[in-house]
């Protein structure tokens, strides 16, 4: 099975990693609250990361499910602990979160200059 990351434990993002969990993946959370993410993590035997970059690393699959344009930001090209600066060439992230039009096109960019293939995938409750 695949290692996959889930970035953002809300609503939509927490039911991502079980479901990817139930599959059979192996799974990796974050969630800027680190509590939440360990309080949850621990009735899923979830690995917990400390930063999106610490999440990404090795990590198949990103998936981001933030709240907004600003946090997508942070999670993905933040200098110090950004995502898509430790994924792997080849990996795949994946963004859930609805965002600008302009905010989508410049995380595409940016994963292409790295070669982390990119997936617009929003979702809706």
């Amino acid at each position: 099975m695949s290692a996959v990351t889930v970035l953002g434990l809300g609503a939509m993002g927490s039911r991502m990693a079980i479901n990817f969990a139930r599959a059979g993946h192996r799974v990796t959370v974050w969630n800027r609250t680190i509590a939440v993410a360990q309080d949850f993590s621990a009735s899923f035997d979830l690995t917990v990361a400390r930063t999106p970059a610490a999440a990404a690393d090795g990590a198949d699959v990103v998936v981001s499910m933030v709240s907004d344009d600003e946090a997508a930001h942070g999670v993905w090209l933040h200098p110090d602990h950004g995502a898509l600066g430790a994924m792997q060439s080849k990996a795949v992230a994946i963004e859930s979160s609805t965002l600008t039009p302009g905010t989508v096109r410049h995380l595409g960019r940016s994963a292409a200059e790295l070669r982390v293939r990119f997936v617009e995938a929003p979702v809706v409750g």
